[in-house]
Parts: C-alpha cells; sequence; structure tokens
C-alpha cells in the first residue's frame, strides 16, 4: 500500500475514533450509557436517527363550557329571600290588628242667658245749704250744685234759672248710669239778694233750689 494512501486510511481512524470517543463522552455525561463502558458501546452499531413525521392528534378538541349561571342563582336567591321577607312581613302585618278608634260628638247646648233690665235712672241733687235751706251764693263769686245718677239707666235733667243776678252753667243734659256733673251757679250782681231755680231730673222729679247771696 502506498505511504499516502495509509496516511489518508490512518487519520480517517483517529478521526473516527475522535467521533467515537467525543459520543463516548457526551452520552457518559449525559448519563445514557447505561453502566457500558465505552468498548461495550464501540461494539454496538451506531443508530441512525431518521426523522419521522407525527401525525396530527385525533384527540377531540375541548371546548370551554360556559360558567355556571350564578346571577341566576342569586336572582333566585334573593328573589327567596324577598318573598320570605315580604311573607314574613305580610304574616306580621297580617298578625298586627289595628283597633279602630271611635269618637263620640256630643253636643252641649246653651240655653240663652237671661236679660237683666237696667236700673232706671235716678239723679240725686246735692248741694250746700245755709240756716235758711237755701243755696248761699257769695257775693261776687259761685256755688255749685251736684248730680248724681244712681242707676245704671242714663237720665234726663234741666235747671232752669227764675231770677236775675245769677248764672248757671251748664242748664241741661244727659246723665249716664253712676255718672256725676257739678253745675256752677254764680252771683253777677255784687250785692244782697236771692233767687231761684226750678229742677226736673230723671225719674221725673220736680223740685225748687233757693239761692240766697248775703
Amino acid at each position: 500500500m502506498p505511504e499516502s494512501t495509509q496516511g489518508r486510511v490512518l487519520l480517517s481512524v483517529g478521526i473516527a475514533g475522535v467521533a467515537v470517543v467525543g459520543v463516548f463522552a457526551g452520552l457518559a455525561a449525559a448519563g445514557l450509557t447505561g453502566g457500558k463502558g465505552p468498548r461495550e458501546l464501540a461494539r454496538a452499531p451506531l443508530a441512525t436517527t431518521t426523522p419521522t413525521t407525527v401525525a396530527p392528534s385525533s384527540v377531540p378538541e375541548v371546548t370551554s363550557l360556559p360558567p355556571p349561571p350564578e346571577s341566576s342563582t342569586s336572582a333566585s336567591s334573593s328573589s327567596s329571600s324577598t318573598s320570605s321577607s315580604t311573607s314574613s312581613s305580610s304574616s306580621s302585618t297580617t298578625s298586627s290588628t289595628s283597633v279602630p278608634t271611635t269618637f263620640v260628638t256630643e253636643t252641649i247646648t246653651v240655653p240663652p242667658s237671661e236679660t237683666v233690665p237696667l236700673v232706671p235712672a235716678a239723679i240725686n241733687v246735692v248741694y250746700s245749704q245755709g240756716s235758711s235751706g237755701a243755696l248761699l251764693v257769695p257775693r261776687n263769686g259761685s256755688a255749685q250744685i251736684q248730680l248724681t245718677n244712681a242707676g245704671e239707666q242714663a237720665g234726663q235733667w234741666t235747671l232752669t234759672l227764675q231770677s236775675s243776678g245769677y248764672r248757671v252753667t251748664p242748664t241741661t243734659g244727659l246723665l249716664g248710669g253712676g255718672q256725676t256733673i257739678n253745675v256752677i251757679v254764680t252771683d253777677t250782681m255784687r250785692s244782697p239778694h236771692t233767687g231761684q231755680i226750678n229742677a226736673i231730673v230723671a225719674p221725673g222729679d220736680r223740685f225748687t233750689i233757693a239761692l240766697r247771696t248775703p
């Protein structure tokens, strides 16, 4: 065998040996030698890897099922709770009975008040009298006659002067029940003299009042 051919064979064997050693080393590192030594692995024929085509899986697709109707459950539970509360409220309403209130209307008749008639007018006449019983009117002065109505009804009165030398103010008027008025008699002659006043007072009394100025 020529030397060049022998060299090529040795080179090929060396390369193959290096490749085998590398494979053994890789298998040993990966733990795939199964406890066999390099010689046993060298004796075993090298497995050739052929690509295999995997058929599409015939496993049926799993379709996702819709979630359980929680809303309906909650709605049913809420409706049941509502119905139970409604029934409980209706039962409580039915159990409570209202007592009717009765209003009694009583009509009180007040008898009309009796009308009490007023006391008729009665005018009393009071004045200062001297020893002769006459009204003393000072010279160039005056005196008074007091009229008081002791009744409840109004009464008329009138004083009429019958002589000169005096002045009477006022001379007539209407005096209400319980009222009082003072009539002033004034001397106008400034000398001694006498006179008289005719009085008519309610309830129709008539009398004369004598006047005297000393």
